[in-house]
């Protein structure tokens, strides 16, 4: 639902050739607050983003709409379908490591 907005900002941070056409969702045990979030102009919205690392192999980008500074959901946007390429299923547990949204001016 959100890709139409969103989509082409990811697409060129992550540098993918095609962008996957869905979300992995995570829930947390407590609130998580996104670290120094980059705040992008989608369309005639604002977005926050961070990079998310997975198993110190996989990345894909954290996405949600301001002023929600913490929340236990976490959507992430990836080049390709995370759960599967991760092993997960639903309710599974995997650690996290979310990085500053700063590393995203590298790729704007």
């Amino acid at each position: 639902m959100h890709l139409p907005k969103i989509g082409t900002f990811i697409t060129r941070a992550l540098g993918c050739e095609e962008l996957f056409q869905g979300s992995l969702n995570l829930y947390a045990p407590t609130p998580v607050t996104l670290p120094d979030p980059a705040r992008v102009r989608c369309g005639a919205e604002d977005w926050l983003f961070v990079p998310v690392v997975f198993n110190e192999r996989f990345v894909g980008l954290a996405a949600r709409r301001p002023p929600r500074d913490s929340l236990d959901f976490i959507e992430v946007f990836a080049c390709q379908k995370l759960a599967p390429v991760l092993g997960l299923k639903d309710r599974d547990q995997i650690t996290v490591r979310l990085l500053s949204g700063k590393y995203l001016a590298l790729a704007a």
